[in-house]
């Protein structure tokens, strides 16, 4: 059965997830939904309005943060 089917099957282990739960599946999703959005539009505006030359440890630690959440968004499709 299906979790469309039955709610409660939210809950239960799930083959077609290789025995998680629907219900971990669904809440890491939804971190990665908002890494993406949260943290990618702070990191991405910060990148992309930055003046004036970098610090290259700076530099580096906002490139670092914004691949993390542009990353993020392949852990929402993929399964």
């Amino acid at each position: 059965m299906r979790v469309r089917d039955r709610p409660e099957a939210i809950f239960q282990r799930a083959d077609r997830y290789e025995g998680v739960r629907p219900i971990n599946i669904y809440l890491l999703r939804l971190l990665y939904i908002l890494m993406f959005f949260v943290l990618g539009k702070e990191t991405w505006t910060h990148i992309l309005t930055h003046q004036g030359p970098w610090d290259p440890t700076d530099a580096v630690a906002w490139c670092v943060w914004t691949a993390f959440a542009s990353l993020a968004g392949l852990g929402i499709t993929t399964h």
